[in-house]
């Protein structure tokens, strides 16, 4: 369906309390965003299969990051899961690849301050990001990685990285975060 430019697809679904002030939107097939989610960004893109928990933040409207590819943004891949009460601040824009969850609560993501270079977040196809994760602007965080509870992510890391600590720092190489955890390995195959 199509209205006033925005685009969503069929067997979307928004929940009572959901607050949308978004300039331009494209939300994918079969996704269900949950209640009290702040959809406050100038474009967000998600695509299909995926699901937005209770009492996420999406942000992203600040004049000072106009020039970025993806500067007042959020993109979401497909069958991307957020669970509930988490923060994507994102004046510089945020990509989040497809299979990929951002689980537990209370994870915050900022593109902008902190003394730093001002830019994009990048979480890589097939992440796990756990709870009470915190990632600061211009990371990247390779496709297949895994980062563990509480960790602060102030660098970027390769594919396939296990990442934890204050600051967090590459534990394990070639790690295979579906394969180590039957549980959340059988949440969703890869391939």
């Amino acid at each position: 369906m199509r209205t006033l430019g925005h685009e969503i697809g069929a067997g979307s679904s928004f929940a009572r309390g959901v607050v949308v002030d978004v300039d331009r939107f494209r939300i994918g097939s079969n996704v269900q965003v949950g209640p009290r989610n702040v959809l406050a960004v100038e474009h967000l893109d998600v695509g299909d299969d995926c699901n937005l928990g209770p009492g996420n933040h999406l942000m992203g409207r600040a004049w000072y990051a106009e020039g970025s590819d993806l500067a007042n943004s959020i993109r979401i891949g497909h069958r991307v899961g957020i669970t509930p009460g988490h923060h994507l601040d994102a004046p510089f824009g945020i990509e989040i690849g497809d299979d990929t969850w951002i689980a537990g609560c209370n994870s915050s993501f900022w593109t902008h301050g902190g003394g730093r270079e001002q830019g994009p977040i990048t979480i890589g196809a097939d992440c796990y990001v756990a709870s009470e994760v915190r990632v600061s602007t211009g990371v990247t965080i390779g496709e297949g990685s895994f980062v563990a509870l509480a960790s602060v992510v102030t660098e970027s890391c390769p594919p396939r990285s296990l990442l934890a600590g204050h600051p967090a720092v590459v534990k394990r190489s070639e790690h295979g975060w579906r394969a180590a955890d039957p549980v959340a390995g059988s949440v969703r195959p890869s391939g």
